[in-house]
């Protein structure tokens, strides 16, 4: 299988699929300035964002599973050009190269850098082999994805072992870099962490996963990250909490619905505590949920607006309602972007 995917056409469709992910972080070719791609967008705007309330409530964490590595490995250096600092940064079974990733991402790693943290969530390499990958129900390759990724879609695998070393294969982790150090040596001296799942020591470095597939809906995983982010060592009694000054407070959560949900939370300003009981928090007068998977009580992300006092305190993207049955599409229209309609 490994061979039909290098000489057959699937390694082709996992270059262009890469190509887009990193291409989209690019400054682009348009003589005329319009020829801005979406990660570079983004980051300019997050920047402007960024300048306009003084920095200090801002702080940006990203997370990526799988080839969304390879998006935010091209991202990172575009925020940093931009000025914007990352809090954060988790991988979850990672499939962007150990080389690019040591070139272009960890040189910014550490407490000084301007990567704060760094986590990598990796299967065992036990799991790696016992995991499938199956169509329509019948399994045609009998390891991981990540593994198809390494020995049969990567170009220029290495000679003796076959493989392409990824950061989110735990076999790569003690192949050799450029510099002579393996990548493991590199991530310890710059304080990462590196969670090898199933398994670890405390909330915040535990990952239940079992196959590739799992990490971004494992309650254990999603928990870790989430606690990262929080710069927490274990969830708040009660199982959930409430951002506010990067840190986190305490609140009784009310049990709703039969299944915990894990819900991820990004802001642009700082947190303004919700008067309504729960695990629910008001910024810029949207209520939102922040929750913890798993774990007694059970909540789930609070998606209501509040009815604010001024409207102008809204974001235009947050204000608007849904149109278009595209958020994406509505907050470009809302931003001033024209609909140009083809027949």
């Amino acid at each position: 299988m490994e061979g039909i995917a290098r000489n057959f056409g699937p390694a082709d469709l996992w270059g262009q699929m890469k190509s887009n992910a990193t291409c989209a972080s690019e400054v682009g070719s348009g003589t005329s300035g319009s020829d801005v791609r979406g990660g570079t967008l983004v980051a300019r705007k997050l920047a402007a964002y960024i300048g306009s309330v003084g920095g200090g409530p801002v702080r940006v964490h990203l997370a990526g599973h799988s080839a969304g590595s390879i998006f935010l490995t091209a991202l990172v250096p575009r925020l940093l050009a931009e000025g914007v600092e990352i809090s954060s940064l988790a991988f979850m079974g990672g499939a962007v190269r150990s080389d690019v990733f040591a070139r272009d991402v960890l040189p910014s790693i550490g407490p000084n850098g301007r990567i704060k943290r760094f986590t990598t969530f990796n299967l065992s390499e036990r799991r790696e082999q016992d995991d499938t990958c199956d169509v329509g129900g019948h399994d045609f390759y009998h390891k991981s994805l990540l593994y198809l990724v390494a020995r049969g879609l990567e170009p220029d695998p290495d000679i003796q072992t076959g493989v392409v070393p990824l950061v989110g294969l735990e076999v790569a982790l003690d192949h050799r870099l450029s510099t002579g150090s393996s990548l493991r040596q590199e991530l310890n001296a710059t304080g990462s962490k590196i969670v090898i799942a199933p398994g670890g020591p405390s909330q915040d470095l535990r990952s239940d996963a079992k196959g590739h597939g799992d990490f971004d809906n494992d309650q254990a995983t999603l928990n870790a990250v989430l606690l990262r982010m929080l710069r927490l060592t274990s969830m708040p009694s009660g199982g959930a909490g409430t951002i506010g000054g990067g840190g986190s407070t305490p609140t009784p959560a009310r049990p709703r619905g039969p299944k915990p949900v894990a819900a991820g939370l990004a802001a642009a300003a700082r947190p303004r505590r919700s008067r309504r009981a729960g695990a629910e928090t008001s910024i810029d007068g949207v209520r939102m949920g922040v929750t913890f998977a798993g774990g007694p009580p059970r909540a789930v992300p609070v998606r209501r607006r509040l009815k604010p006092a001024r409207t102008s305190q809204i974001p235009t993207e947050a204000a608007i309602a849904p149109e278009s049955g595209s958020p994406g599409l509505d907050m470009l229209l809302a931003s001033g972007w024209k609909e140009i309609k083809r027949r």
